[in-house]
């Protein structure tokens, strides 16, 4: 049987990512209250930060995960 990835919404990646920067909680704490893995919360501060305030998560285009057919 395979297992199933979770998916988060735009909204908690980024609430995610703003408590950890802004040091609310540490990443272990935050990573045991909602269940998401410790290196996966590092990883989405980190593109947090790097994204800058001009361009906030809520607000980035969607990657598509489809292929376009010719």
């Amino acid at each position: 049987m395979t297992q199933r990835r979770k998916r988060y919404d735009r909204q908690l990646k980024a609430s995610a990512a703003k408590v950890i920067l802004s040091g609310e909680m540490t990443v272990k704490g935050l990573s045991e209250e909602l269940g998401i893995k410790d290196s996966t919360l590092r990883r989405r501060a980190r593109e947090y930060e790097g994204m800058g305030a001009a361009r906030s998560p809520e607000t980035a285009p969607r990657r598509s995960t489809r292929t376009a057919r010719s």
